[in-house]
């Protein structure tokens, strides 16, 4: 990976992507992820609902 390489993402989301998908190449676990930040002003996270 090239020095600075994460340097160049604008966003957070793009950010958080190239992260993911380093990580997963990495460790070959594709389970790992990584998420933006929330707003702060985003509020609680919406109760999961079951799938009866």
């Amino acid at each position: 990976m090239a020095e600075k390489f994460f340097d160049t993402f604008i966003t957070e989301g793009e950010l958080a992507k190239a992260l993911g998908q380093e990580m997963q190449r990495i460790t070959k676990d594709r389970h790992l992820n990584v998420a933006p930040p929330r707003p702060r002003n985003a509020g609680p996270r919406p109760e999961r609902t079951s799938f009866d």
